[in-house]
């Protein structure tokens, strides 16, 4: 298995961000769970993306559920705003939303131009902890949601400049927890 470092580096090196949604929080020393965190700020997540408007894609939150109430919690008014937009991950193979009150749209592919909402999309937390999903199940979701559209934005020739805003082909994926 490649080192820590080493998986950085593959990911940031093929156009991945990597941070973490919470900036400091507190949580008792005998704790791991996230649960248990209290007091939390977070990152300015808002500022890197408007940086990188021109390039990012999708924000992957890596940490299950508990990603997503970190981030519906300080990040909710750009959901309510338009400019991101969830992506519905949950969708069975009847095509129903398994939430069908919240508006998501399930399509994997990236904004058109840095007018269009930017993905969000809630994954599968990586956890051995984690157990409500096999190995397999939660690679086969990486998979599909995650490294493949990532990729294919990476390896996608640069837009022309008549058919979008956007001059740097690399896309920019920010995997946050």
């Amino acid at each position: 298995m490649p080192s820590y470092q080493d998986q950085l580096h593959v990911l940031t090196s093929h156009g991945f961000a990597l941070w973490d949604i919470v900036q400091s929080c507190e949580r008792p020393s005998n704790s791991s769970l996230d649960s248990h965190i209290s007091q939390d700020q977070p990152n300015d997540i808002p500022h890197f993306c408007h940086q990188h408007r021109h390039s990012l894609k999708r924000i992957v939150l890596a940490n299950g559920t508990s990603g997503y109430s970190f981030f519906k919690k300080h990040f909710a008014q750009f959901l309510k705003s338009g400019e991101w937009q969830l992506v519905d991950t949950k969708k069975g193979d009847d095509g129903k939303s398994s939430n069908p009150k919240t508006k998501k749209t399930n399509s994997p592919l990236p904004r058109e131009n840095k007018n269009s909402p930017l993905l969000i999309i809630p994954a599968l937390a990586v956890s051995p902890a984690a157990a409500t999903y096999s190995y397999i199940e939660k690679r086969d979701f990486w998979e599909k949601h995650v490294y493949q559209p990532g990729l294919q934005d990476f390896l996608a020739p640069p837009a022309s400049p008549s058919s979008s805003s956007s001059g740097d082909s690399k896309a920019k994926n920010n995997e946050t927890t």
